[in-house]
């Protein structure tokens, strides 16, 4: 996945953000009927939305902090799905839309200038 973000900061602690980005997946658990998988390798999953956040140095005037951010947005998911079995049979294709939490970080942060 890649999912690059642009931020505006404010009170040099919260800032706002919006971003875009596209993955390429191969999904299933021991527990599950089915895989999902993007469209063999040709059409990704894609997706754009908003984030806030808070960053906070570990201690005063230290380069070394930390962040949090949650992010919400839009992604449109074209799968196939296969039979979770060792090479498992095609079954159809789906396509989903989703709106809501796309992205929730904890980082840890250092401060170059």
């Amino acid at each position: 996945m890649l999912q690059p973000e642009l931020r505006a900061i404010f009170l040099d602690r919260i800032f706002v953000g919006l971003h875009a980005g596209f993955a390429f997946y191969n999904v299933s658990m021991s527990n599950w009927d089915f895989r999902y998988q993007d469209t063999d390798g040709r059409r990704p999953l894609w997706n754009i939305g908003i984030a806030v956040g808070y960053r906070m140095p570990f201690k005063p005037d230290c380069r070394w902090g930390f962040e949090v951010s949650i992010g919400f947005g839009y992604a449109n998911m074209l799968s196939d799905r296969y039979y979770n079995v060792p090479n498992g049979k095609y079954i159809d294709t789906l396509h989903k839309n989703y709106w809501g939490i796309d992205q929730l970080n904890f980082s840890i942060t250092y401060k170059i200038f």
